[in-house]
């Protein structure tokens, strides 16, 4: 809120819970759909409490004004290759390999995670870009193989530590965007060890 405020950028932060939550996104969806000069971006903060259904949440947004682009319909011009709001930190892996000058186009990239959020968007991206995409998750047999034949290998699991230098085959780019938080000192030194 407060780099907004110093852009001259208003924002507005809002909470609610349960049916309230459902009841006040519909309304703001309404709202959105009317010629508002002051509202031209809605952010929905994922992950939302287990008891509010985040996918008829998503609905209620105007995709127009979904940053994330988590709507369904944004969802779909990704996958169509169509112009349209791209999650963030899968259009940062790509901004990523581009700035790093790292090749895609040909390439064998693994993504490890399946989440709407990052892995299926990055996947959808990587293979936009002409890169033979190859997603797995934490069920996969033979993670470690499958990650070895990669050539860009990004990591968006949400656990700590299930990427190890085993899983990386020497020259490849790897980029790790899973969010973990991890507290015990022992499992931190333990994660770094690997």
């Amino acid at each position: 809120m407060k780099s907004c405020e110093e852009l001259g950028v208003y924002s507005e932060k809002s909470y609610a819970s349960g049916v309230q939550f459902h009841r006040r996104a519909l309304r703001d969806r309404r709202k959105s759909k009317s010629p508002r000069r002051n509202r031209t971006a809605f952010w929905l903060q994922l992950p939302l409490p287990d008891h509010v259904d985040a996918k008829r949440v998503l609905l209620t947004v105007d995709p127009a004004k979904d940053v994330d682009g988590f709507h369904p319909v944004n969802v779909g011009y990704l996958s169509t290759q169509r112009p349209g709001l791209v999650p963030c930190t899968p259009a940062g892996v790509m901004e990523i390999l581009k700035r790093s000058g790292i090749p895609v186009g040909g390439k064998d990239a693994v993504v490890v995670g399946r989440s709407d959020i990052v892995g299926k968007p990055a996947a959808m991206l990587l293979l936009n870009a002409n890169a033979t995409v190859t997603v797995c998750h934490s069920k996969t047999h033979d993670l470690s193989g499958v990650c070895r034949r990669a050539d860009i290998l990004v990591a968006a699991i949400g656990r700590a530590g299930i990427i190890t230098r085993d899983f990386v085959k020497p020259g490849a780019t790897v980029l790790d965007v899973g969010i973990n938080r991890v507290t015990d000192r022992r499992r931190i030194r333990e994660i770094l060890r690997r």
